[in-house]
C-alpha cells in the first residue's frame, strides 16, 4: 500500500493502547493433522503456547477491568 505519513508510526501493536482504548483478540485456533502435524507441534509449539498463555493473560485482565 505505501509507507505510512511522515510523523505518524503504523505501529499496529500500540495504535489501540495509544488512543486509550483496549482491543481484545480472539486466540488463534490452530488444528494439525497429517504426517507433518508433529513434527509442526514440536517446531511450534512453544510459541503456541506461549502465544495463549499472553492472550489468556490479556483477556483476563481485559475482564478484570471491565467489572
Amino acid at each position: 500500500m505505501g509507507e505510512p505519513p511522515a510523523g505518524r508510526a503504523d505501529d499496529r501493536s500500540t495504535r489501540g493502547q495509544r488512543r486509550g482504548r483496549r482491543r481484545a483478540r480472539l486466540a488463534l485456533g490452530v488444528e494439525q493433522s497429517g504426517l507433518l502435524a508433529g513434527l509442526l507441534g514440536v517446531l511450534l509449539g512453544g510459541r503456541i503456547r506461549s502465544y495463549v498463555d499472553m492472550e489468556c493473560r490479556d483477556l483476563t485482565a481485559a475482564a478484570a477491568a471491565s467489572r
